[in-house]
């Protein structure tokens, strides 16, 4: 089954994107400054797998939900999406582990907020890994 774009029992979670620079702001200047519990990787590398991320991640806090997005064919896209339970540990886990290597690769992590008609992603989940 094709889980790209679906998370959590076939809950849509994104439409659109909406990039915001360091500070929270997106393009038009509105601020996203709310707690988070989301969590956005990319450029993992093919072989991670669900329970492979939980194990990383799980390290710095208690994780609901982790999945390793992937096209119709079941290979990886190589981005993943998780949800902490506690706002604290995701926010320790950005600052901790974005620009490391996991599984061989330099990884992006970063916040992932829910929003009515899309998902936010803090910086630049097309750019540098900064």
């Amino acid at each position: 089954m094709d889980k790209s774009g679906m998370i959590n029992d076939g809950e849509k979670i994104y439409e659109k994107l909406q990039i915001c620079d360091k500070n929270g702001k997106n393009k038009d200047g509105a601020l996203y400054s709310m707690k988070f519990n989301n969590v956005y990787v990319k450029n993992s590398a093919e072989s991670t797998t669900d329970e492979g991320l939980k194990d990383v991640f799980t390290k710095h806090g208690a994780i609901t939900s982790a999945v390793v997005m992937r096209d119709a064919d079941e290979k990886s896209k190589c981005f993943e999406f998780m949800n902490f339970e506690k706002n604290e540990d995701a926010d320790e886990v950005v600052k901790t582990l974005n620009g490391k290597e996991i599984d061989g690769e330099e990884c992006y992590v970063g916040k992932w907020y829910m929003k009515t008609g899309g998902a936010t992603f803090e910086g630049n989940p097309d750019g540098d890994l900064g």
